[in-house]
């Protein structure tokens, strides 16, 4: 279930205008259709564009997290979405949106890691988050 993901960039007076897409391709008789698109368009216009695989506890789905920064946003607010697609269609499994300055590190294909600010403009110890959550059958946990 081979997955294409890119972003056309769009230039703007000030800030340029990103058209993300993650598309789901299949090899029918020798020649190739897209079968489904994940709603990128809607979640991710003005964003930046990441893409990795993850490992799918579901056999049957090919798994995909997508996360991005909005551009031009003074607290790099961070989108991440888990995507599933089974052949035929695409679901999202799993999102969060708005971590300020938001980083995503995925390690072993199963296990990611969300660092952010409760709020940006405040300086205080406990104002970093770090989150690590893994694969399930529910999304990530």
């Amino acid at each position: 279930m081979p997955g294409v993901s890119y972003s056309i960039l769009q230039g703007g007076d000030a800030i340029p205008d990103t058209q993300p897409y993650l598309e789901f391709w299949d090899q029918t008789n020798g020649s190739w259709a897209m079968r489904a698109e994940a709603p990128t368009q809607a979640e991710f216009r003005g964003h930046t564009f990441t893409v990795a695989k993850l490992d799918s506890p579901v056999p049957t789905e090919a798994w995909f997290l997508a996360w991005g920064m909005t551009i031009g946003n003074t607290a790099a607010a961070v989108n991440v979405r888990l995507y599933a697609f089974d052949g035929n269609i695409v679901r999202t499994v799993w999102k969060r949106d708005d971590l300020e300055r938001g980083s995503v590190t995925i390690s072993n294909n199963n296990t990611v890691v969300l660092a952010y600010e409760r709020d940006y403009q405040a300086n205080r110890p406990d104002n970093e988050v770090r989150e690590t959550l893994h694969v399930t059958g529910n999304g990530l946990e």
